[in-house]
């Protein structure tokens, strides 16, 4: 399933021993945002250090070069995983939810033996604070430190005991444990079954095979915000910002004022001179060609 591995950085073998370790999951067209938070996490936490691990398909050649910059740049080691690209083919996917979405089951397996504790984060979030608190967490007999949706009735529907929702994009891994109850096969085949059943995929497995062995985070370690739907500011307290909609701050269409969050970090690092993403998707692509109309720019 990997086919390459490639290791970028270094650190002393102290910093090694004490490295904070996240992980991502992307395929070309989420590569820039987790750039992104990558440089987002190092500027706010000059005090630590990080081993960030992706697993990736089809990156671009010019991208994996920035990847490589940014560890040159900062105290980190990156490693990138390539995926063999027929991996997962047979699982169900979203235009809003790719393949790579499933990347995140290979990375707790992957890691077993070696990390105790694994952040794993989709990449269209930004941290804005400190981690350090994150790290002091006690996990208890729980596998995953998570923070919810307000979905009661999706947690009802899938006939949750826990009671709440949710949200995969931030996960607090405890790796052993993740490993003993052997839950990334439990995932996937819970996928499987519910492949006409699970709108959100991964996301509706994960809640149905972790029910009532997650802890609940406050909020702020995994915000939600939806540039499509919301306008008020974000929380100050926030150490991690999620712009979990349909319209991403890279994009081309992305006009919000909370894109400054993302637009911040972004001249920090090697994206900041590449113009932003044109639409790639037939509904994002209608989206623009609105705006153009309403501009005059027929």
């Amino acid at each position: 399933m990997i086919t390459e591995v490639e290791t970028y950085g270094e650190l002393s073998k102290q910093d090694l021993g004490r490295a904070d370790h996240f992980a991502f999951g992307v395929d070309r067209n989420f590569v820039r945002g987790m750039g992104v938070a990558i440089v987002s996490i190092l500027a706010n936490n000059p005090d630590r250090r990080f081993i960030f691990h992706i697993c990736a398909s089809s990156i671009h050649s010019d991208d994996v070069a920035r990847i490589k910059q940014i560890a040159q740049d900062w105290p980190a080691i990156i490693r990138i995983y390539q995926i063999e690209a027929g991996a997962f083919a047979s699982l169900p996917t979203f235009e809003h939810l790719p393949v790579a979405t499933y990347y995140r089951f290979i990375l707790a397996d992957l890691l077993r033996g070696m990390v105790q504790t694994l952040v794993y984060l989709d990449a269209d979030i930004v941290c804005l604070g400190k981690i350090s608190e994150l790290k002091n967490i006690d996990f208890g007999n729980n596998v995953v430190c998570v923070v919810p949706e307000e979905h009661e009735i999706r947690a009802k529907w899938l006939g949750l005991q826990q009671k709440k929702y949710f949200n995969a994009g931030m996960l607090y891994i405890n790796i052993e444990q993740w490993g003993k109850g052997n839950y990334s096969q439990k995932s996937l085949h819970c996928l499987e079954q519910n492949r006409d059943r699970f709108t959100l995929l991964d996301q509706d497995a994960l809640n149905v095979v972790l029910d009532g062995k997650v802890k609940f985070l406050d909020p702020r370690w995994n915000h939600f915000y939806d540039m499509g739907r919301q306008n008020e500011e974000v929380p100050a307290d926030t150490v991690f910002l999620h712009y979990f909609g349909a319209i991403k701050p890279w994009e081309v269409i992305c006009h919000h004022p909370m894109q400054k969050y993302y637009r911040k970090y972004e001249q920090l690092s090697p994206w900041e001179d590449v113009p932003p993403m044109e639409p790639i998707t037939a509904s994002k692509m209608e989206r623009y060609a609105r705006e153009l109309w309403h501009q005059g720019s027929y």
